[in-house]
């Protein structure tokens, strides 16, 4: 519910929270219940179909910057944390939706995500390499 309100004060100092989505203001009184607050949310006209309380991420996302090479890794990610196949980046269904998510996507092929897989394989290893270079201790 947190990033779906907005804490604040009114011109009085009192406490309310204000929807991020309707931009209405509530008391917020810490001696009083929250419940209308819930319900609020839960019912909030304005609010995006089909996300769930909290899904919608950081306060405020004014300061997005598109980073493609950002989304890339992040798609590889989901590919093998999910054990899906890399052909899924070339099906129209998944590049629809992403585009959707994000209108200056630019569509990438299989072996685009496995060369950033493997890019992302090798800096990582270089990062273990360096780790254990720097134990002082010796391995036997």
């Amino acid at each position: 519910m947190r990033r779906e309100l907005k804490e604040g004060k009114n011109a009085q100092g009192e406490k309310i929270e204000t929807c991020k989505h309707y931009k209405v203001f509530m008391t917020a009184n810490p001696n009083s219940c929250t419940s209308h607050l819930k319900r609020h949310v839960d019912k909030c006209p304005h609010r995006p179909n089909l996300v769930e309380i909290g899904e919608l991420g950081t306060d405020d996302c004014e300061d997005f910057v598109y980073n493609m090479n950002e989304l890339l890794k992040e798609i590889v990610l989901y590919i093998i944390k999910g054990a899906y196949s890399f052909a899924d980046v070339e099906e129209k269904g998944f590049r629809q939706m992403i585009s959707r998510a994000n209108p200056n996507f630019v569509p990438f092929s299989r072996s685009t995500a496995k060369r950033e897989l493997l890019s992302m394989y090798v800096e990582d290893r270089d990062k273990v390499k360096d780790m254990i270079l720097k134990v002082p201790s010796r391995f036997v």
